[in-house]
């Protein structure tokens, strides 16, 4: 692991305050100064996904205005379904870290959520971790790159697995302390799947989207293509665009645009 450029007398002070503080509102400060120091990221985020919940925002650095806004309120509202992070989360993970283009759906740089949030947030690129809490909360460690500023590279994504060992542990305990498992939130979610929001669609002349529909649907907004969505359901190509033409009529939408629209609006 190279060392050059590293301030080390000032990444163990940081280290050590992380230690001091993880029971206190200075916690995020001192990740903050941490996070910098290593990997001069344009956003530090730290989120507690719950059970298909709305996830706990823990600790935020967002210094630019409008990505913070727009995350506020676009990733909370519905952005966190389509994030694949939170996907990979509700999965059966094994604890790691992860770059968000080796994770995303095969299309997901290409979908309608990516190509507006992204294009709002300016994010070139992310790596997080993901631990697990308990059975039901998971921790997750983002730092985003912004436009302007060069994608992460290897050895940064080493060294981000390399410090998890100490690294998380504090974060979880944060977590923990700051956010109580089975605590009633009125900005909590309903716990739905992504996959059955739709079966809730009401529809004119008494339609209604189908359980396997709704699933399909789910899978292209989050950025699974066809022959993708296929494998994952094991069908056949040819039975998801059935299945998808049938939805687009129920629905009267023509585009993966306005069916993103369904699941924002």
């Amino acid at each position: 692991m190279p060392t050059r450029g590293f301030d080390f007398e000032n990444i163990f002070a940081n280290l050590g305050a992380l230690v001091r503080d993880v029971r206190t509102p200075a916690f995020s400060t001192s990740l903050e100064r941490l996070m910098r120091a290593l990997f001069e990221p344009q956003s530090i985020v730290v989120l507690v996904f719950e059970n298909r919940k709305r996830p706990v925002m823990v600790s935020t650095w967002i210094p630019d205005d409008e990505f913070r806004a727009v995350f506020e309120e676009v990733y909370f509202e519905h952005g966190y379904f389509l994030d694949p992070f939170y996907e990979l989360a509700m999965s059966n993970f094994t604890d790691g870290t992860f770059r968000l283009r080796e994770i995303a759906p095969d299309r997901f740089f290409r979908s309608e959520y990516c190509r507006l949030y992204f294009r709002l947030t300016r994010i070139v690129d992310e790596i997080g971790y993901l631990t697990r809490i308990d059975d039901e909360r998971v921790a997750h460690l983002s730092l985003g790159r912004s436009q302007g500023n060069h994608k992460y590279k290897s050895r940064e994504f080493a060294l981000l697995e390399l410090i998890s060992p100490v690294l998380m542990p504090l974060i979880v305990e944060n977590c923990r302390h700051i956010s109580r498992p089975h605590e009633e939130h009125k900005t909590r979610g309903p716990g739905r799947a992504l996959k059955d929001l739709l079966l809730y669609t009401k529809l004119p002349n008494g339609q209604r989207i189908t359980k396997r529909e709704s699933e399909i649907a789910s899978l292209v907004v989050q950025g699974h293509s066809t022959s993708a969505i296929g494998l994952i359901l094991d069908i056949s190509p040819q039975t998801v665009k059935v299945h998808r033409r049938n939805m687009y009529r129920k629905l009267n939408i023509s585009s993966q645009a306005e069916l993103y629209a369904q699941f924002a609006g």
